[in-house]
């Protein structure tokens, strides 16, 4: 009997904390048979030595598929990989560093019989390095959605950060291939769901946090994500959507997406971050074309003191509801 949910875990040098994410699994009281567990390990340098001692122990009640790459790919193509392995009917792809949440896996699996979903979003729990809970990811409201537009423009970036459930036949290898490239080629999803929009899919936002998403060092350039592979994941869908109004929802979220990235309040959270914004000019000549003034302003703001006092004033309003 194949299973009904497939996990995917594409891995490199974590194998410290892939291990908290696999006991996750083998903790949760849940139908085992029910579950796989596809692992790629993309070429790591770090010793799995302990990580294959414990799937062999969890093979005796999981089926529990690995695979070591021989070279190394990016990461998109390593996500494929743990996709080829996969038998079930639904995926979720889980971050070598994430794990999930104590007792919500079972919830997982009474929403996939009880809801049949194509498509679900999670809100998360950000965690630290030390396990640490930092808040909520997301503050998404619980839905189910009976309009493809308002699905599209509230979930469209939301699954760039993982927390995903869905169908595996919205997972076209010729979509995924297509999208290397983007750091984010596992959203080929949105492909047939757009390029039918005749037929509504079932997409969810569940009224359950799902897995503690780890907010330590990644090893991803933010510059390059946002300047350069999102963007090249805005021209490939324009390339991939039919006339009409998939095209129409693409060039939405293109002017979202810009206006947003382009707005000093995000620049200064990349400063924050340690990004020298003038690496944007090698990155995307036109976009730093149009904002090199707001990037000299984001420092102005930021370097003056005057982005801590307006950050203090907001929690102040938000701790105390404002001046009384």
């Amino acid at each position: 009997m194949n299973p009904i949910l497939s996990i995917c875990i594409p891995t490199m040098n974590r194998a410290g904390l892939i291990m908290q994410a696999l006991q996750s699994i083998h903790d949760s009281e849940i139908d085992k048979s029910k579950v796989q567990i596809c692992v790629s390990n993309n070429c790591s340098d770090e010793n799995y030595d302990a990580v294959l001692a414990l799937i062999e122990e969890m093979r005796n009640s999981l089926k529990v598929d690995y695979i070591h790459q021989a070279n190394r790919l990016s990461a998109d193509e390593n996500m494929l990989e743990t996709l080829k392995l996969a038998q079930g009917d639904r995926i979720y792809f889980l971050g070598d560093d994430d794990y999930f949440l104590e007792g919500q896996l079972p919830k997982l699996m009474r929403l996939i019989d009880e809801q049949n979903p194509d498509l679900a979003i999670f809100n998360g729990i950000a965690v630290d390095a030390n396990n640490m809970t930092l808040g909520t990811h997301f503050t998404l409201s619980p839905k189910k959605y009976a309009n493809l537009e308002e699905a599209f423009v509230d979930l469209r970036d939301k699954g760039s950060f993982g927390a995903i459930l869905v169908k595996k036949e919205l997972l076209k290898e010729t979509d995924f291939r297509a999208l290397f490239g983007t750091s984010h080629a596992y959203g080929c999803y949105w492909i047939p769901i757009l390029n039918n929009p005749e037929s509504m899919r079932r997409i969810i936002v569940p009224d359950f946090p799902l897995v503690a998403l780890r907010t330590g060092k990644k090893t991803y350039n933010h510059l390059k994500v946002y300047f350069s592979d999102i963007p090249y994941e805005i021209e490939t869908y324009k390339k991939l959507l039919k006339p009409g109004l998939p095209q129409e929802l693409n060039k939405g979220f293109e002017r979202r997406y810009y206006s947003r990235i382009e707005s000093v309040k995000f620049l200064i959270y990349l400063i924050q971050t340690g990004m020298d914004l003038r690496k944007i000019e090698s990155i995307n000549p036109d976009v730093f074309k149009r904002i090199r003034l707001r990037t000299i302003l984001a420092y102005v703001i930021y370097h003056s003191g005057i982005y801590g006092v307006l950050r203090l004033i907001k929690r102040l309003f938000l701790t105390t509801g404002g001046i009384q």
